[in-house]
């Protein structure tokens, strides 16, 4: 496993060299979407990620998650953010068993629309010195991975129209 610079604070979703933000609309309240981000296996419902927090409840800052993603990698993710209230938690990478990456991290936040719930999910990768144009080549990769998460999403929850 390789270790990955940390992030304290969502700016880096701002600052990354390479950002992806999607908008989920799904027709079910904002605490049914929330709940499935915060139990022991989040994100069950997407066929390319294997995920489990392995810290104890209650979790908040500082909890520890492991994944799986399309059988290829393997990460160890450290929650830096943890609001309840707002439904929002961000993460980033601290290990990880692929060497081309200087930090990696996820922002989740859960708000309510009308009729439905609406996740925006970020994802901002920076490579290390050396894998930027590795890095391109395979963000083909990256983007099927994080529409196959998105079209997951709205199979399990329900498209909001």
């Amino acid at each position: 496993m390789f270790n990955l610079k940390p992030i304290y604070d969502h700016s880096f979703f701002d600052r990354a060299l390479f950002i992806w933000s999607f908008e989920i609309d799904v027709a079910v309240s904002p605490d049914v979407v929330w709940d499935g981000l915060t139990v022991h296996r989040p994100l069950s419902w997407c066929r390319n990620i294997k995920s489990h927090y392995d810290s104890a409840q209650p979790y908040g800052v500082g909890t520890i998650r492991i994944a799986k993603i399309a059988h290829l990698l393997h990460l160890k993710e450290n929650f830096f953010y943890w609001n309840n209230a707002e439904r929002r938690h961000s993460f980033y990478v601290e290990k990880m068993n692929v060497p081309f990456f200087e930090s990696f991290a996820e922002d989740y936040q859960v708000s309510a629309i009308e009729g439905g719930s609406r996740l925006l999910w970020r994802f901002a990768i920076e490579p290390k010195s050396g894998f930027k144009r590795f890095v391109e080549v395979n963000n083909v990769v990256n983007e099927f991975l994080f529409k196959s998460f998105v079209k997951d999403t709205k199979k399990y929850f329900g498209e909001k129209r």
